[in-house]
C-alpha cells in the first residue's frame, strides 16, 4: 500500500541557534538501509494513510487584447483524503482568481481611454507544506496606470489531517497568550529593521485571523501592503521560528536543546550521549501502522559512499493496544522502558553490525552502540501539567538546592495566579557561577558565563546568545528584586529543575 509522506525538517534548537536547512527521508523499516545520510538533527516524516500523494497543479489562463494583458496560474489541489472538501477549497480558490480578474477588467475598461497605457494583471501562486499545514499563497499584481502597480496576496492554510481551512488562532491553545509572544517578536524585528532604514507605523497587535503561512520551521506573519508602513517596505512579513512558540502551540514541535532531544507531542526526552553528537541524526515517524510514533536514531558514516543504519529506536504505542498483543509480539517490539496511563515507550535495537568487519564504519558503529546499554539513564518522561502543580507545595520558599548545596534566597519565591513558580534570578544565578549585571537604563538583567542571557523586565521573551525563548510569565521586579519563572533555568539556561523527595526545589547542571 502506498502511503502519503509529508516530510519536514525540524530545527536543531540548541541555544546557539544552529542554521536551518531542509532534508528529506524515505520511510525505513527494521533493518532497512537509510538512504539519506546527512547531519540534520531531526527529520520528521508524518505519514498519511491514503493512496494518493498531495499534488498542486496549475490551470493557466492568459489573454492579450489591445493594451490589456491577462495571465493567471490557478492552483488545483489533488490528493486530500476528503474529496468533498478538496472540491470545495479548489472551487473557492478558483472563484477568488476569477473575481480578481473580472474586477481588474472592469477597472481597466474605465481607464482605457489612452491606448498607450499598458495594463497588466498577473496571478501566480506559491505552495508551502510544513508541519501538516498546506499553505497556498495567491500573488496578484495589477497595473491600470499611474506611478505604481498594486500587489495583493491571499492566503489559504489547510490542515491536511482534519481536511479544513484554519486561521492563525487554530495553531495555538485556547488559553495561551500567543498574541503577546508574537507581538513581542514582531516589535523586536521592527526595531531591528528600522535600524537598517525601513519605516513602520500603525502596528499594535495581531488578530486571531491575521494572515500567515508556515514555511519550513518558521511561522510567517503577513500584513497587507500599506497596512503598517509605506510602500517601500512592500508586503511586510515576519518570520518566527516555531520552536520559540512551543509553549503556546496545540501541537508542540520536537527540538534538540543542548544535548537533549525533546518530543513534546508524546511527552518524553532523550539525552544524546556526547559520542553520538555529529554522528547520529533523528528520524521521527508518526501514525506508522499500529504505532503512535517511531523515533529512529541513525548513524551516518564519514564515508559518504556507505549507507546509514539505525542504532536504536524509541517506539510509542497506545497502552491499551500494547497490552492486547501476544507475548511474542510484545517481545518482537523491544524492551519497555517506561509507560503512562496513555502510552507505552519501547526501546528497539537492531542486532548485528551492518558494516564490513574491521572497517572504520564497523568500529564506529560498534562504539556508538555501547551507549544503548545505558539507555535507562538517557530516557526520561517530561513533567506533566499535573506534576508541575507540585511547585505550589514547595516546602520552604526561601531555600533552594543549587548543585547539591542548600542556598538561602533571602527573598521568597512565589506562585502566580497561573500556577507559575517565580524565583529571584540574581541569587540563584550567582550561585550557579553567572556574573549578574543590572542595567536600569534598558531595564534588563544580563547573566554572563561565557555565553550571555538577557532578561527584559516586563517581557516574557528571554534571550540566550542569539536565541529568544518565550516563557509563560513576564520577568518582574518586586521591591528591587528581579523574578523570573523557574522554567527560565530549565528552558533557557538548560539546567535540571525538579523537586526532591523532601519537597525542596533543586536546580543543577545536567
Amino acid at each position: 500500500m502506498n502511503r502519503k509522506k509529508i516530510l519536514i525538517t525540524c530545527l536543531a534548537a540548541s541555544m546557539t541557534l544552529s542554521s536551518i536547512s531542509f532534508a528529506y527521508a524515505d520511510k525505513a523499516n527494521k533493518n532497512d538501509k537509510i538512504q539519506n545520510g546527512n547531519q540534520q538533527k531531526i527529520i520528521t516524516q508524518i505519514e498519511k494513510k491514503n493512496k494518493s500523494e498531495i499534488k498542486v497543479t496549475k490551470e493557466i489562463v492568459k489573454n492579450k487584447e489591445g493594451n490589456i494583458t491577462l495571465y493567471m496560474e490557478i492552483p488545483v489541489i489533488d490528493g486530500l483524503t476528503d474529496v468533498k472538501f478538496q472540491d470545495q477549497i479548489n472551487k473557492t480558490i478558483n472563484q477568488k482568481a476569477y473575481d480578481l480578474m473580472e474586477e481588474f477588467q472592469r477597472e481597466a475598461k474605465l481607464k482605457s481611454v489612452s491606448k498607450s497605457t499598458e495594463m497588466e494583471f498577473y496571478l501566480e501562486f506559491e505552495v508551502k507544506n510544513s508541519h501538516g499545514v498546506l499553505s497556498i499563497v495567491l500573488k496578484n499584481y495589477q497595473y491600470t496606470g499611474g506611478a505604481n502597480g498594486e500587489n495583493l496576496n491571499y492566503y489559504y492554510n489547510i490542515d491536511i489531517e482534519s481536511n479544513r481551512t484554519i486561521q492563525l488562532s487554530d495553531l495555538f491553545r485556547a488559553e495561551s497568550n500567543y498574541k503577546l509572544a508574537i507581538n513581542g517578536e514582531i516589535n523586536r524585528q521592527i526595531a531591528e529593521r528600522e535600524k537598517n532604514g525601513e519605516k513602520f507605523d500603525n502596528f499594535k497587535t495581531i488578530t486571531n485571523n491575521r494572515q500567515f503561512y508556515i514555511e519550513g520551521e518558521d511561522l510567517v506573519i503577513v500584513f497587507p501592503q500599506y497596512s503598517i508602513g509605506p510602500r517601500t517596505i512592500g508586503i511586510p512579513e515576519f518570520r518566527i521560528p516555531l520552536y520559540q512558540l512551543n509553549d503556546y502551540l496545540k501541537v508542540p514541535i520536537s527540538r534538540v536543546e543542548g544535548s537533549v532531544y525533546y518530543n513534546h507531542k508524546y511527552n518524553f526526552q532523550f539525552k544524546i550521549a556526547p559520542i553520538w553528537e555529529d554522528r547520529v541524526y533523528i528520524v521521527e515517524s508518526y501514525n506508522n501502522e499500529n504505532l503512535e510514533a517511531k523515533i529512529d536514531f541513525v548513524y551516518t558514516p564519514k564515508d559518504s559512499n556507505l549507507m546509514d543504519y539505525r542504532l536504536m529506536s524509541i517506539l510509542v504505542m497506545d497502552r491499551d493496544a500494547y497490552y492486547k498483543l501476544s507475548r511474542d509480539n510484545k517481545n518482537n517490539l523491544g524492551y519497555v522502558i517506561s509507560e503512562t496511563s496513555e502510552y507505552v515507550y519501547i526501546i528497539e535495537t537492531y542486532g548485528s553490525n551492518p558494516y564490513i568487519y574491521g572497517s572504520r564504519a564497523y568500529n564506529e558503529y560498534k562504539e556508538l552502540s555501547v551507549v544503548i546499554d545505558g539507555v535507562d539513564d538517557l530516557f526520561k518522561l517530561n513533567a506533566t501539567k499535573e506534576e508541575s502543580k507540585e511547585y505550589k507545595n514547595v516546602k520552604d520558599y526561601k531555600w533552594v538546592m543549587i548543585n547539591g548545596k542548600k542556598e538561602n534566597l533571602n527573598k521568597d519565591m512565589y506562585v502566580t495566579k497561573n500556577g507559575t513558580l517565580m524565583i529571584p534570578v540574581a541569587k540563584v544565578s550567582k550561585s550557579l557561577g553567572y556574573k549578574v549585571k543590572w542595567d536600569p537604563q534598558k531595564n534588563t538583567v544580563t547573566l554572563d558565563a561565557g555565553k550571555t542571557s538577557t532578561i527584559s523586565i516586563g517581557k516574557n521573551q528571554y534571550a540566550f546568545s542569539k536565541a529568544l525563548v518565550f516563557l509563560e510569565e513576564e520577568a518582574v521586579v518586586i521591591n528591587g528584586t528581579a523574578f523570573v519563572p523557574v522554567s527560565y533555568f530549565e528552558k533557557v539556561l538548560n539546567l535540571e529543575v525538579k523537586i526532591n523527595a523532601e519537597g525542596m526545589l533543586t536546580i543543577e547542571r545536567r
